[in-house]
């Protein structure tokens, strides 16, 4: 099918979580650039940058972490009808919240030659905030263009 879209080229970029400010915060980005080509219709051209914070905590045995994410992404299109190249963009960001401790003991047992078994429960509660990026006529070629509002608090 000439309308099928291939990923020529695929290219990312990505760094570990680098100390920042004494090891008080944490920062890395992550990027991608594809291509979207196809002998038929549109094609497209996305680059994707993602910078991120991170702030972890401890206190007396319980740790939280608290993130931010910019996530920006911009869109080259190469129109077939009529015959132009237009630009578009989706900025938004991300900021996420854990908190969590940990639970932990040691039993001894004599049962199948064990010798030590050590039990661990680690309760968590997370938050994740994406606002609703307020942006039209944006390309949905694959499922990381589609960014929606979230607002949710999970635990384990």
């Amino acid at each position: 099918n000439d309308r099928t879209f291939q990923y020529l080229p695929f290219v990312s970029f990505f760094t570990e979580y680098l100390p920042l400010m004494k090891d008080r915060f944490y920062g890395d980005i992550t990027s991608d650039f594809v291509n979207f080509a196809r002998t038929e219709g549109d094609t497209y051209s996305r680059l994707t940058v993602e910078p991120s914070l991170r702030f972890p905590y401890q206190i007396k045995g319980f740790n939280f972490l608290v993130s931010g994410s910019l996530i920006e992404k911009l869109y080259l299109v190469n129109q077939e009808q009529p015959r132009e190249t237009d630009n578009r963009s989706l900025e938004t960001f991300k900021i996420e919240g854990d908190a969590n401790f940990q639970m932990v003991r040691n039993y001894r047992t004599d049962l199948f030659g064990i010798g030590t078994m050590q039990s661990v429960i680690k309760p968590r509660l997370g938050y994740t905030y994406i606002p609703s990026p307020q942006v039209k006529d944006l390309p949905a070629i694959d499922p990381s263009d589609q960014i929606t509002e979230t607002n949710t608090i999970t635990y384990s």
